[in-house]
């Protein structure tokens, strides 16, 4: 059944409808939020976040108008994660080092993500320091380049642009730095 069939069964109030599209993009919507969360990530909260994503769609049911479920899905995940995380940004700032334990089973994982912290950290460190501060703001605090523009008193399009070079700059720092090719 496409997309834009079963928005309209949903709209009907079609409630196997929606057990489909949650058959079809549960694994989908679970992988956005698990990524945007990072390593504040646990089982747990992403199903509730992905419950959350599924429950917001049927309630805006009657107002969707898109042909691709897939995409409202996609967006909403992003927000609803960003939202997760911006509510919990101060508890995850008073974490440091000597308060963060972890198992055996994922001490190779945190090990390989240190180490991986401190690659980026070394390169965002060849950058300038307005562009560390707009890719910071950007990826780890999840602003928007329009948040940023108000915050930093800077244009929108510099913002943007300032993004898109310092993007480009980190690609060349890591492949000079053999990461990738």
């Amino acid at each position: 059944m496409n997309d834009k069939k079963q928005i309209k069964l949903m709209q009907r109030g079609d409630e196997k409808a929606l057990e489909s599209i949650i058959l079809t993009y549960t694994n989908y919507v679970g992988t956005i939020i698990a990524n945007q969360l990072g390593s504040f990530c646990d089982c747990q909260t992403v199903e509730e976040l992905a419950s959350d994503v599924f429950f917001s769609l049927w309630q805006n049911r009657n107002t969707l108008t898109k042909n691709n479920i897939k995409s409202w899905l996609g967006s909403t995940a992003r927000n609803k994660a960003k939202n997760y995380i911006r509510s919990r940004r101060i508890v995850f700032e008073e974490l440091n080092e000597d308060t963060i334990i972890c198992s055996d089973d994922n001490a190779f994982d945190k090990l390989e993500a240190d180490e991986q912290n401190e690659v980026i950290s070394s390169a965002l460190k060849k950058l300038d320091k307005k562009d560390q501060d707009i890719l910071i703001r950007y990826y780890y605090y999840n602003q928007s380049t329009k948040q940023i523009s108000i915050e930093t008193n800077t244009n929108l399009e510099t913002i943007k642009s300032r993004l898109n070079r310092s993007r480009k700059k980190l690609k060349d720092i890591f492949e000079e730095g053999g990461y990738f090719k």
